[in-house]
């Protein structure tokens, strides 16, 4: 049987496109025997997803992309990397980059995130404070409480907002007793041996303050013990470990690192003995390395994330803007989910469509779920494919119309370990096979 594509293309036949100015090199081999396929800047600014099942080679294609990355950033350039196995930043740290982690591998050797840094990198104007502060206490509190019953979480989230205004004040009132007080540590021991007496003597002194003190009265009503205890509950489940210290030597503000730039790397190691509880912290920590991203005039070097399993940070606040008017200001996104459906559950199916969409290259490695095959077919849209054969009985050849797609699901449930469907920007996509890395 003979057969023709006379409107679009065919993944298996398409061949890798020719790169100027190559950033990231994955050597394997394509259908037509080239033995690598290039990525460039452009690219990369148009940002990249990584799409496949567990253990199909996502991570195999991010080592080399991290790889090439630390060779040749700049020191105007920065790199985020969540690293949810720990294996980045064995492989790819160098002297003077940051890690955050508060497994038992990495606590010794972390930084400690200060959240009162974050809140000061606008400096001490008090507008940028209270913004940044209700920002802070917002996403902390996201999600937390119940739908039905929002006012403990909400009350909650109010009384924090407010004893973060209350340190930076007293700090910049009485530097000499109050700056060196202003990191996680002293604030959760402090929170957390509060009585309801000391938030009233703190709010009464506040006249902007005052209305928290309609939350707990006299802190001794069953509503008083409902909104405290939201406020310790979150405290002892986020501020744990290395995220309740304070080392000063070894201190990072995610903003600050973004804006110093140096050509250094943040790794932030997901702590798996604690599952996703810490979600929330680590959702923070890169919104405000995005905010800060966002936030410059203009593009002054690169701020590259890269996030091997990106369904780990929920509802990051600032991601869509990232993917789709962050070309301009230098955010290169690559991140890597399991399925098409991890986006549409944690943003919804419009916001999800719209963050999918905000990637311009998509490695689309075997997947068993067939919302994200149907997806891939959907992305590289339809042909039109002639097939003749002869009909031996009426001794002639029949010619066929078949209309068909550039990628069909076939195509996807015939990947093998480490194969993947490749469509870089505007080219047609293409199959190929990853090398092994380090092999």
């Amino acid at each position: 049987m003979n057969h023709q594509i006379i409107f679009g293309t065919s993944v298996i036949n398409n061949v890798p496109p020719i790169i100027d100015k190559p950033l990231v090199t994955f050597p394997g081999q394509s259908m037509n025997g080239d033995e690598k396929f290039q990525i460039n800047e452009d690219l990369m600014a148009r940002h990249i997803l990584l799409l496949g099942g567990a253990g199909c080679g996502k991570t195999n294609a991010f080592c080399y992309t991290v790889q090439a990355l630390r060779e040749k950033m700049t020191p105007n350039d920065i790199a985020i990397i969540f690293d949810t196995k720990g294996e980045f930043y064995t492989d790819f740290s160098k002297d003077g980059d940051y890690i955050i982690g508060n497994s038992a591998s990495f606590r010794h050797i972390s930084y400690t995130w200060n959240l009162f840094d974050e809140i000061l990198a606008d400096g001490w104007d008090e507008a940028n404070i209270t913004m940044n502060a209700r920002e802070m206490a917002s996403a902390l509190f996201h999600d937390r409480g119940s739908s039905s019953q929002p006012f403990f979480c909400n009350a909650a989230k109010d009384i924090f907002r407010g004893i973060l205004i209350h340190f930076i004040r007293q700090a910049k009132a009485n530097p000499a007793e109050w700056k060196s007080r202003l990191n996680n540590e002293d604030l959760i021991k402090a929170l957390l041996s509060f009585q309801p007496e000391h938030y009233l003597k703190i709010f009464s002194h506040y006249p902007d303050l005052k209305s928290l003190l309609t939350y707990f009265g006299d802190g001794k009503s069953n509503q008083a013990l409902g909104v405290f205890g939201e406020l310790n509950s979150m405290l002892s489940e986020y501020f744990v470990g290395i995220l309740a210290s304070h080392r000063p030597e070894r201190s990072i503000s995610m903003r600050k690192a973004v804006r110093a730039k140096g050509g250094k790397a943040i790794f932030v190691e997901y702590d798996l003995s604690v599952g996703e509880t810490l979600a929330p912290v680590y959702r923070l920590l890169i919104d405000q390395a995005l905010k800060e991203a966002l936030g410059r005039v203009k593009n002054s070097g690169n701020v590259f994330l890269i996030a091997d399993e990106f369904k780990l940070l929920p509802k990051l606040q600032h991601i869509d803007d990232a993917l789709n008017f962050g070309r301009g200001l230098g955010v290169r996104v690559m991140a890597g989910i399991q399925s098409i459906d991890q986006l549409y559950d944690v943003y919804g199916q419009e916001k999800g469509a719209v963050i999918a969409g905000g990637f311009g290259s998509i490695f689309a490695f075997h997947t068993n779920d067939g919302s994200s095959r149907d997806y891939i077919t959907k992305r590289f849209g339809s042909n039109i494919m002639v097939y003749e054969y002869n009909n031996i009985q009426k001794n002639s050849i029949v010619c066929n119309e078949r209309n068909g797609n550039t990628v069909e699901e076939w195509d996807q449930l015939n990947l093998g370990l480490g194969q993947a469907i490749v469509g870089l920007g505007y080219d047609a996509p293409f199959l190929f096979q990853f090398a092994q890395y380090g092999k």
